[in-house]
């Protein structure tokens, strides 16, 4: 299992428990998939394929 299929499998089966906490901000797996499925789709509209390569550089935020 790689860490999208992990993912999607905790929003399906636990989608309100926290998967981020930042202070009082807390997001749960549901949001945090969300997210990911954004960025993931803005790759894909990029052009980055399965097997390419992808450095990401964001600040430690919930963001």
């Amino acid at each position: 299992m790689n860490l999208a299929r992990n993912l999607e499998a905790s929003a399906y089966f636990f989608p309100e428990r926290p998967a981020i906490s930042e202070g009082d901000r807390k997001t749960n797996y549901y949001q945090l998939n969300i997210m990911a499925n954004r960025i993931a789709t803005g790759l894909i509209k990029q052009g980055v394929k399965p097997g390419d390569f992808v450095a990401m550089c964001y600040p430690n935020s919930t963001e």
